[in-house]
């Protein structure tokens, strides 16, 4: 199997990269033109350990022990996600809503891209920047008051912002509709009714 190969995933090319000493961030094209350029210097590649992508014929056991891996990395983010000082004051019901949007950004980045894989080790300082929001804004917030979030993205600081306030309505506009389906399906997971997405552009909006 081959950088290019159909059974090597983004976390697979970040560790091959890393076994090569080379730097494992950037996009997937990117990672597998650094491990392409490798492989025509037969002699530094001939000094390399094992890649660690399956070979052609690997076993049936290697796709459930990668989801498994994937899924056990995924949990240490949550922890550190929640592991973070706004997050800590926070009232139980509260606390449970960002740890289920932090669960469904993982699930739903799995197969739609709305949250750069690449940044994950950025994760926990947005999600505790958005949380340190959510809490000014209850600390402000008047009975009238409401929230709009232009170019909401993957829903920092928006979702976060209802997690914290789920009586004050928000919205939350964004023009990419694969961005607003999972807004959508967050705000339904965790039972915020005055969660609003839009799928706009903010010029047109306006």
């Amino acid at each position: 199997c081959t950088p290019n190969g159909p059974t090597m995933s983004y976390r697979e090319l970040q560790q091959a990269c890393k076994a090569a000493g080379m730097p494992a961030t950037g996009t997937t094209a990117a990672l597998r033109a650094r491990l392409l350029e490798l492989a025509q210097d037969g002699g530094r590649a001939a000094a390399l350990p094992a890649p660690p992508w399956p070979a052609a014929a690997a076993s049936a056991d290697a796709e459930p022990a990668a989801a498994a891996a994937g899924a056990a990395d995924e949990d240490h983010l949550l922890a550190l996600c929640l592991d973070q000082d706004p997050i800590a004051s926070l009232d139980r019901r509260s606390r449970e809503r960002v740890g289920g949007y932090v669960r469904e950004l993982l699930q739903y980045n799995r197969h739609t891209n709305v949250y750069s894989q690449s940044a994950y080790s950025h994760l926990p300082f947005h999600i505790a920047d958005s949380v340190t929001l959510g809490l000014l804004i209850s600390a402000l917030a008047k009975s009238t008051s409401q929230v709009l979030d232009l170019g909401s993205g993957s829903g920092l600081p928006s979702v976060l912002i209802a997690c914290v306030n789920p009586d004050i309505p928000v919205y939350a506009l964004e023009s990419k509709s694969r961005k607003t389906r999972f807004l959508d399906q967050a705000g339904r997971a965790l039972s915020l009714p005055r969660y609003r997405p839009i799928t706009a552009n903010v010029h047109e909006f306006a």
